[in-house]
């Protein structure tokens, strides 16, 4: 086995800075880039927010600014967009919500443009479906919108947290990819991305 060290990173630019001294000191060989903190209304945790709250018209509001901040991710130089879709995972498994993304269509747009262009990966997240959701944060539609694209390097992940959830998933992703005629992943080594077959 060998061990491949990364790092995950939320709220990057806040402090640009701070965040290139990590990696500088790390030197890992992966930087996933992820928005797990929104300031709004006042508060900041995404999987805190008690969302029943918010109007409608605040959820949209909310859900705009979530893409906003994954733009300003995307623009600090990681190698993989984590988690895109990310509110969904709570917004359906405690709150019952659901939200149409097509609502969000050019955000989204905006991000997979940019991170096609600059050779950012994207990752297919499979935690959804320990939440009890039928599909991957992002869902299939995106991915197929970051193909269309001309977007190649995906990952995949499972934002384990436990040994027990490690890889949870991925038969299901691969299964999901082959359906779209990808038969192929991406991981980071010092860096760089290299290919695997699925």
């Amino acid at each position: 086995i060998e061990i491949i060290k990364g790092i995950e990173m939320s709220e990057t630019h806040w402090d640009s800075p701070e965040t290139k001294r990590i990696i500088k000191k790390l030197k890992p060989d992966v930087v996933i880039g992820s928005v797990h903190s929104v300031l709004f209304k006042g508060e900041l945790s995404i999987h805190l927010r008690d969302f029943s709250k918010l109007t409608e018209n605040e959820l949209e509001d909310f859900m705009h600014l979530y893409f906003g901040e994954v733009y300003k991710i995307a623009l600090c130089g990681c190698d993989i967009i984590g988690h895109l879709t990310l509110p969904l995972r709570y917004l359906a498994s405690k709150f019952n919500i659901f939200i149409d993304l097509n609502n969000y269509k050019d955000d989204i747009d905006k991000i997979l443009k940019y991170i096609v262009e600059n050779n950012i990966a994207l990752e297919i997240n499979t935690s959804a479906l320990k939440a009890g959701i039928k599909d991957f944060l992002p869902d299939k539609e995106i991915i197929k919108r970051y193909l269309d694209m001309g977007g190649k390097m995906l990952t995949l992940g499972s934002d384990a947290h436990i040994c027990e959830n490690a890889s949870y998933g991925f038969i299901k992703a691969k299964e999901m990819l082959n359906s779209l005629g990808i038969n192929e992943a991406y991981y980071f080594k010092e860096r760089q991305p290299v290919k695997y077959e699925l």
